[in-house]
């Protein structure tokens, strides 16, 4: 994603362009609430079924601002050591309880800065020999 070429475009005769969309992978911690351990493990099973049945969201299961724009978001499930969860929800300050985690690639997010130029018009090509 960081060699797509930048977007250019011609308004009224001047060349317009912008940064590269910027490709975010983002990190998801799903965790049930359900009264009981087997409800919870019921339901983590069904958000799990549900995410690998359907791992890439495109087209018409898009909405909001991403309804109708050619994005893909891949959705994989991304195992995290236990250590790293218990940071988690260390920093929360909550007691551990089953999740499971998730990435979802790529949001692009559009550079808001445009650089405008004028368009070369004339080029001088110079051959020879330094010494």
């Amino acid at each position: 994603m960081r060699n797509r070429p930048r977007p250019t475009r011609v308004v009224n005769g001047n060349v317009v362009t912008t940064r590269a969309p910027l490709g975010l992978a983002l990190h998801y911690m799903i965790s049930a609430w359900g009264g009981d351990r087997h409800t919870e493990q019921r339901m983590l099973g069904r958000v799990m079924q549900v995410l690998y049945d359907d791992a890439v969201l495109d087209g018409a299961e898009l909405l909001g601002v991403l309804a109708g724009t050619p994005a893909i978001l891949n959705v994989s499930l991304q195992p995290l050591n236990l250590d790293d969860r218990a940071r988690v929800w260390w920093a929360i300050g909550q007691t551990y309880r089953l999740s499971v985690n998730y990435e979802v690639r790529v949001a692009n997010l559009d550079a808001e800065i445009e650089q405008s130029t004028l368009p070369v018009r004339e080029r001088n090509i110079e051959a020879g020999v330094v010494a």
